[in-house]
C-alpha cells in the first residue's frame, strides 16, 4: 500500500520530464512481429535497437508515455560496476566470468554515455568512502583494474575538486562512468528504433501471453499481435503480463529532488558520486547552481517536506549550510534484489523476463537487453550473475532493515561529532 504523501512524490514530473518533445510519429499496432518486448524504458529501446540490427522485425509496447517510469525518474548516473559488489565478492560469485562481466558493463556504460545529450558527464563517477573500507582503497583499485576496470583511488585536494566537498577522505574514481539526462537518452534510443523501423506503441499495456505452436499471441487493449520471441523488460514497473517482473523484487522508493545555492562557486565540479554507505549519499552538478540528490524514502517518513529535509540536511553536510532551495521534487521506484543481482526468468524458448537493477539501471539494462536478445535468438545464455528467487516482501522488509539501521548510524555520529558536520566547501 503506498500512503498519499509517498503516491504525490512518485506522481510528480521529475527534473528531466517536460524538458523533452512527446515522441513523434509513434505507431499504431501491427498484426505481427518477430520480436515484441514490453516496457519502453532504456532496456527495452535497447534490447529493441539491438534487435533490429541483428534483423528482427521489433514491436515495443509501452503502458503509458515513454520515460513515464524509471528511466524518466532516476538520477542519471551512469555507473560501470555492479551494485554492493567488489571484486572478491565478483570473482567468488562467476569466477572466471567475472571479468568479462564487469567489462562489459563499463562497455555499456560507455556506450550510453557516447551519444551526448544535455547533462552528460563524460568524466567519471566517484565512490567515496566516509570511513575507510578494510585494507587499502589503493589495493582496491588495483583488484578492479586486474578485472579490466579503469579505476584509481583519489584522495585529498584533487577528490575535492572532483567531488565538490572536502567532506570524503578518499574515493574510487571509476573513470567508465558518469551522468547523463536519462530522458534524453531514452529519446535518442527511441528516434534510432524509429528510424531503423521498429514499432514503438504507447498507452499500450501487455494484458497477457498465450503461446501457440511456434510463436507467442500477446493481448493487448488494441487488439493482439503475433510475436515470435517476447521479452519482458518492464523491471519494477510491470503491469499486466509485465507484472511478473515485479515479483522477485523489492520495490524501494527512492525520492530525489534539485536544490539550488547561490552561494555555490562556479568551478565546483561535483562529478556524479554515491558513496559506500548501505543509505548511501549521492549526488551530481546539474547546470547553474543546481545539484541533484535523494534519498530512500522509509515507510511513514512523510511527504515532500520531509523528503527536502532529509536532502537538505546531508547538502549541508557535504558542501556547506547554503541555504539551499528546493526545486523540483519527486521519486521513483528502485527494484533491489537480496543479493544485489538481477533476476532472469525463462518461460519456454520463447519468452524471457528480467529484473533488478539495483540501481544500475542505465548501463545493467543496456547489457541485460542485448545478451537476453541474443539468446532469444538462438545462442546459449551468457553467463550472468543472477539473484535466486525471493519473496518481494522480504527483500523490502529487508532492504528498509539495512537502510533504517545505517541511517540511525549516521545520525549518532553527526551528534558525536559536530564538527564534522559540514566540512569546508572547495573553492
Amino acid at each position: 500500500m503506498v500512503d498519499a504523501a509517498l503516491h504525490a512524490l512518485l506522481d510528480a514530473p521529475s527534473a528531466w520530464q517536460g524538458s523533452v518533445p512527446a515522441l513523434r510519429g509513434a505507431s499504431p499496432l501491427p498484426a505481427h512481429s518477430d520480436m515484441v518486448i514490453v516496457g519502453g524504458g532504456i532496456g527495452g529501446l535497447s534490447a529493441a535497437l539491438h534487435a533490429l540490427h541483428r534483423g528482427c522485425s521489433v514491436t515495443v509496447l509501452e503502458a503509458g508515455e515513454l520515460g513515464a517510469g524509471a528511466s524518466g525518474r532516476n538520477s542519471g548516473f551512469v555507473v560501470p560496476v555492479p551494485a554492493r559488489h567488489g571484486p572478491d565478492t565478483l570473482n567468488a560469485l562467476l569466477g572466471d566470468a567475472a571479468g568479462p562481466y564487469v567489462r562489459a558493463l563499463q562497455q555499456a556504460a560507455r556506450q550510453a554515455l557516447s551519444r551526448g545529450g544535455p547533462q552528460v558527464v563524460r568524466q567519471g563517477w566517484l565512490q567515496p568512502f566516509a570511513q575507510p573500507p578494510l585494507g587499502s582503497l589503493r589495493h582496491l583499485a588495483k583488484q578492479w583494474q586486474a578485472l579490466g576496470i579503469d579505476a584509481e583511488c583519489v584522495e585529498g585536494q584533487r577528490l575535492g575538486a572532483l567531488a565538490g566537498t572536502r567532506y570524503y577522505p578518499e574515493a574510487l574514481l571509476f573513470k567508465g562512468g558518469g551522468g547523463v539526462d536519462p530522458l534524453a537518452l531514452l529519446h535518442q534510443l527511441a528516434d534510432a528504433v524509429m528510424a531503423l523501423g521498429g514499432c514503438i506503441v504507447e498507452q499500450c499495456s501487455a494484458l497477457n501471453t498465450t503461446v501457440r505452436g511456434q510463436g507467442v499471441t500477446v493481448h493487448t487493449p488494441q487488439g493482439d499481435i503475433r510475436a515470435g520471441r517476447v521479452l519482458l523488460a518492464a523491471n519494477a514497473y510491470g503491469t499486466g503480463a509485465s507484472q511478473a517482473t515485479r515479483r522477485p523484487i523489492g520495490r524501494i522508493a527512492l525520492g530525489l529532488g534539485t536544490f539550488t545555492c547561490e552561494d555555490l562557486p562556479p568551478e565546483t565540479a561535483c562529478l556524479p558520486f554515491s558513496d559506500a554507505r548501505k543509505d548511501m549519499w549521492f549526488c551530481r552538478r546539474l547546470t547553474g547552481n543546481r545539484l541533484i540528490t535523494g534519498a530512500f524514502i522509509l515507510p511513514g517518513a512523510g511527504g515532500a517536506a520531509a523528503a527536502a529535509g532529509l536532502m537538505s540536511e546531508r547538502l549541508q553536510a557535504l558542501f556547506g549550510p547554503g541555504p539551499w532551495t528546493p526545486g523540483q521534487l519527486w521519486a521513483g521506484y528502485v527494484g533491489v534484489t537480496r543479493t544485489g543481482m538481477p533476476v532472469v526468468r525463462q518461460h519456454g524458448p520463447r519468452i524471457i523476463r528480467w529484473s533488478g537493477c539495483n540501481g544500475r539501471g542505465i548501463a545493467l539494462s543496456s547489457l541485460m537487453a542485448q545478451r537476453l536478445v541474443d539468446h532469444l535468438m538462438g545462442e546459449p545464455m551468457p553467463t550472468l550473475p543472477q539473484a535466486t528467487f525471493n519473496s518481494a516482501l522480504l527483500v523490502r522488509w529487508l532492504a528498509y532493515s539495512v537502510i533504517q539501521r545505517d541511517r540511525r548510524r549516521q545520525k549518532k555520529a553527526m551528534v558525536a561529532h559536530p564538527s564534522r558536520f559540514p566540512r569546508e566547501t572547495t573553492s
